[in-house]
């Protein structure tokens, strides 16, 4: 990987792709010095390195796996994985999404039930919130090609960066571009927090960081211990108010985790390690309302004890690990 020529790190997931680089660079582009290398990534589809560090960061999604991204509140913000590898990788100069497919002009066509103009609107709420550049192509070919004239115009730029990497003007902060890219990532205590405000369904992104910015305990809305006249102000970016119906409705979608099974189960699955079948078991034994009461009450090892001795199987209990992280995370 320390090659002076530029790599296309691929996602071996994107198998359909892939193959369109290889005739292109052995044809119309043979004259690039350009590799591609395939692996598993953690964070982005595609990254265009230099000397091991990064250039640029590319999420590529057509219009239906990004309907579907926009169903599912975990994967809609993925985008913080690259954006964090920007911060970390001073020679990334770019990040960006490469919208696949045809070109929609009807605003109210629908995508796997999503309305276009919803979809537009999370681009651009990306584009201009984040910084986040939209580039398009038609089909996968043309994806290929949009890459790898990325990778190509790098080398013309006027602050060409690998000229400045070649001078040692950047230096990378933390290790190299493949290892980064590539190892496993555990999500940080502000991710998981995020998750379970935002795995309530009907709860929208910017509700959930309207909340965690004025610091509310997720504990008390659920046991209704907030009123809607304690939200109502809250603002959204765009400087509205929630008001008082919305924040009726906001109140109840929490409150009916104490009574809807299934959201209940969604919610503590939401922590790392406890999946759905382990989240259903403690459920069965152990109410949310009582989990939350012991943990607000500081009677937290009642809790653990009976957690713990719950049984996943006739030779498995849960043990104490499970019940000692939701108490952390619902502290």
């Amino acid at each position: 990987m320390n090659s002076k020529k530029l790599i296309i790190l691929i996602d071996q997931r994107e198998r359909k792709v892939i193959p369109e680089f290889e005739p292109l660079l052995n044809n119309i582009y043979r004259n690039l010095d350009i590799e591609i290398k395939v692996a598993t990534l953690t964070t982005a589809d595609y990254a265009i390195n230099y000397k091991d560090n990064i250039l640029i960061l590319i999420e590529r999604k057509t219009w239906k796996d990004l309907s579907s991204t926009f169903k599912d509140k975990k994967r809609r913000i993925n985008y913080k994985k690259m954006l964090d590898e920007k911060n970390k990788h001073k020679t990334c100069i770019l990040v960006a999404y490469i919208i696949e497919g045809k070109f929609y002009t009807n605003r109210k066509s629908k995508i796997c039930k999503i309305l276009f103009s919803s979809l537009q609107c999370h681009l651009d709420h990306l584009m201009l919130e984040h910084g986040i550049y939209i580039l398009r192509s038609k089909n996968k070919s043309d994806t290929a090609h949009r890459i790898i004239e990325l990778a190509k115009n790098i080398t013309s730029m006027e602050s060409n960066p690998i000229k400045e990497i070649d001078n040692q003007n950047i230096k990378q902060s933390i290790g190299g571009a493949y290892e980064s890219l590539t190892k496993n990532k555990k999500p940080d205590d502000k991710t998981i927090n995020y998750d379970l405000w935002s795995s309530v369904k009907g709860i929208s992104m910017k509700v959930v960081n309207e909340f965690i910015k004025n610091k509310m305990d997720i504990k008390k809305i659920i046991l209704g211990e907030y009123s809607y006249e304690q939200i109502k102000n809250y603002k959204y970016p765009s400087g509205m108010v929630f008001g008082e119906e919305r924040s009726k409705k906001i109140i109840i979608k929490y409150t009916e985790l104490l009574i809807n099974k299934n959201s209940a189960i969604s919610f503590l699955s939401s922590i790392p390690s406890i999946s759905k079948n382990i989240s259903e078991k403690i459920l069965e034994k152990v109410p949310l309302k009582e989990i939350i009461e012991n943990i607000k009450n500081n009677t937290s090892q009642k809790l653990i004890e009976d957690i713990s001795i719950i049984q996943l199987s006739p030779k498995r209990k849960i043990g104490k690990a499970v019940p000692i992280k939701i108490i952390k995370f619902l502290s």
